[in-house]
């Protein structure tokens, strides 16, 4: 077993491990990180016959909490 700076997981997360490898940076933004899960899990959904069309983001801070949601026609594709 391997300890890493971070956890994926689902249906989809298989497809995404090198984007996750090459893209993943310790101390991101609040921004940066939200872009790097979006983008993400979008890769990962278009990849993935199981996933849905939808991304639904929750960031959780000391602030409490910011919900996001991504509809089909706007994800995040590309490099």
């Amino acid at each position: 077993m391997m300890q890493m700076p971070f956890a994926i997981g689902g249906s989809g997360s298989t497809y995404i491990y090198g984007h996750v490898d090459a893209q993943f940076k310790e101390g991101m933004s609040r921004q940066e990180a939200q872009n790097f899960v979006k983008k993400s899990i979008a890769h990962a959904m278009a990849r993935d016959g199981s996933s849905g069309g939808i991304i639904r983001l929750v960031t959780i801070d000391a602030n409490g909490t910011e919900r996001e949601y991504i509809p089909g026609d706007e994800l995040p594709y590309g490099p």
